[in-house]
């Protein structure tokens, strides 16, 4: 499935996307409220892989496949959604 497909654009609009997202990966879990607001006013196309990889604990290869999308593609896309979330959260 592509990431335009309506189900998918549905989830990530949904709370229960957002649901035992807790931020540990990145050393953000007190401030996950900030990056839970920051993630959802991110474009659909950079918010699926970061929820995909939270929520879900996909690997880049897994949201690779399940994305139809290439890996390099996942890469560039996790790229963007630190650039945007770095710019007002603390670095660790």
């Amino acid at each position: 499935k592509r990431v335009e497909d309506k189900t998918c654009n549905q989830w990530i609009h949904s709370q229960e996307a957002y649901s035992g997202i807790e931020g540990e990966e990145f050393g953000w879990e007190k401030e996950m409220t900030l990056v839970l607001k920051k993630i959802d006013k991110l474009p659909d196309h950079l918010k699926i892989v970061i929820i995909l990889r939270l929520k879900e604990g996909l690997t880049n290869q897994e949201i690779a496949e399940y994305l139809n999308i290439s890996l390099k593609t996942v890469e560039y896309r996790f790229h963007k959604v630190k650039i945007v979330l770095l710019k007002k959260l603390p670095v660790k």
